[in-house]
């Protein structure tokens, strides 16, 4: 158990406050506790962990990802192209190093000023999503290339999904979206899925273990980036509305947190 000195804000929180989709799978019954990532120290362990003592400095989330890391190889294959869509939010950083350091191409949208950013943790290629022609440009580039699918962690009904869904349309490989929150709409024309990803549902999964070890490993040596910098603002439980409003008002290629003790 840690005592949890430091809490980060995501996008997904105002999303479930104002839009209140179910939550792994379940309608979200209020009052309840939003949240998942934190980081602090372990004050209290189980009898039967090994891999974890009392004092380690960790990572977590609350759904069951955690690191003895947070301050910070897999071999190369051409596997197929992914895009990212939102490339410089946090699930967005993190799933451009996790794909590239698989073997995966992968190419990316992001505002103009974070191009390096995605091009630093492993971008192929990255599209200004405020571009008028970015899908047009994007299925210019995927032309000739297997793509595995669309990673969209913005996941908006109107504007993001629709567009990820007439790019997949056009291209080759697998038309298969994975959106970060519950979608209004779960097929498109052209044969084009969406599916939300869950963790809890991942996590009986030999894919859920295998990234749970890698992901340990890779911010230990470094392979993985703990991206964007955080941003601590806020100061105390009374703060952390103050900044889920922030985020839902925009918050670009940073990771707020408020601060516990």
């Amino acid at each position: 158990m840690p005592h949890t000195a430091y809490i980060a804000i995501k996008p997904l929180e105002h999303k479930i406050q104002y839009h209140n989709p179910p939550l792994a799978g379940r309608p979200t019954i209020y009052p309840t506790i939003l949240g998942a990532d934190c980081s602090g120290t372990i004050v209290a362990i189980g009898d039967k962990v090994t891999t974890r003592k009392a004092e380690d400095r960790v990572m977590a989330n609350a759904c069951g990802l955690q690191s003895r890391r947070p301050e910070m190889s897999a071999f190369q294959r051409d596997r197929g192209t992914l895009l990212v869509w939102g490339g410089s939010s946090s699930v967005g950083c993190c799933a451009m190093q996790m794909a590239s350091s698989a073997g995966y191409e992968v190419f990316a949208t992001a505002s103009k000023r974070n191009h390096g950013l995605c091009e630093a943790l492993g971008a192929a290629q990255v599209f200004d999503h405020s571009n008028p022609r970015v899908e047009d440009e994007i299925v210019a580039a995927l032309k000739g290339k297997t793509v595995v699918g669309v990673l969209d962690c913005i996941s908006d009904d109107e504007k993001t999904l629709p567009a990820c869904a007439r790019i997949l349309a056009k291209v080759e490989g697998k038309r298969k979206i994975a959106a970060v929150l519950t979608p209004a709409k779960t097929k498109y024309e052209g044969g084009v899925e969406v599916t939300r990803l869950s963790i809890p549902a991942l996590r009986a999964s030999e894919t859920y273990n295998a990234v749970h070890e890698w992901m340990a490993k890779a911010l230990a040596n470094g392979i993985l980036q703990p991206k964007p910098d955080p941003i601590i603002i806020g100061e105390g439980f009374e703060s952390i509305q103050l900044e889920i409003d922030r985020v839902r008002k925009g918050v670009s290629a940073a990771k707020v947190v408020v601060r516990l003790s």
